[in-house]
């Protein structure tokens, strides 16, 4: 109609700065699932690798596994909390940290692998100090429900994470970077979030150790 104005340039920019800042629920889900998938790759290749490690890797990996494994069999369960949260923490950290560098492209999915791999030489080393059929048993009943929900507490974060140093770099190319913040912030509360929820995985890990742990 004459005379009339419509207000309209403003709704394009902010539509548009939803979609930047909210990535679609199913390619949140893929890139969980591929980094899912870089993990797994990892701990299949760490438990298949263990026996090629230098001496001192392989020296200190065996340390540390005998020392998680003590504290597993002695049931000490402020040391199995404090050691589970305290790494889950780290690697939450280093993934929260990786998502605001351009680089965390490239450093989230190698801290998954690595993760995997971690996971796979811990395995490995206990299948051979316990033997096959023991580790077997302890790793079900003792160690697979907190490591998996754990790792897909990692994956989760890692999968965010990725999303703001994409945006990060999308601005550096100056794509565009409207909502960068709103999607900064978003990803520090799920990181605390999760923080928050792992204490809950280390008591489950605590309870499963004084449950089952004294049997080993």
């Amino acid at each position: 109609m004459p005379g009339t104005v419509y207000e309209t340039s403003d709704v394009p920019t902010a539509h548009k700065a939803r979609i930047v800042t909210q990535p679609k629920p199913s390619r949140t889900l893929r890139t969980a699932c591929v980094m899912g998938c870089l993990y797994l790759v990892g701990l299949a290749a760490g438990s298949l690798c263990s026996r090629m490690l230098s001496e001192p890797l392989l020296t200190y990996a065996r340390y540390f596994a005998s020392i998680d494994l003590g504290l597993r069999t002695t049931g000490n369960a402020a040391m199995v909390f404090s050691v589970g949260f305290l790494s889950l923490f780290c690697q939450l950290s280093l993934v929260l940290i990786s998502g605001f560098c351009v680089l965390g492209i490239g450093l989230i999915p190698i801290t998954m692998v690595l993760k995997g791999a971690g996971a796979g030489i811990f395995t490995a080393l206990l299948y051979q100090q316990l033997g096959a059929a023991k580790g077997l048993v302890l790793q079900a009943l003792v160690f697979w429900l907190p490591e998996t929900l754990g790792s897909l507490f990692v994956i989760l974060l890692s999968a965010f994470a990725l999303h703001v140093s994409c945006g990060l770099l999308r601005c550096c190319l100056g794509q565009g970077g409207s909502g960068l913040g709103a999607a900064s912030r978003r990803l520090i509360h799920r990181y605390l979030t999760i923080c928050f929820v792992s204490m809950l995985v280390c008591g489950l890990s605590v309870l499963l150790t004084l449950v089952f742990g004294g049997l080993f």
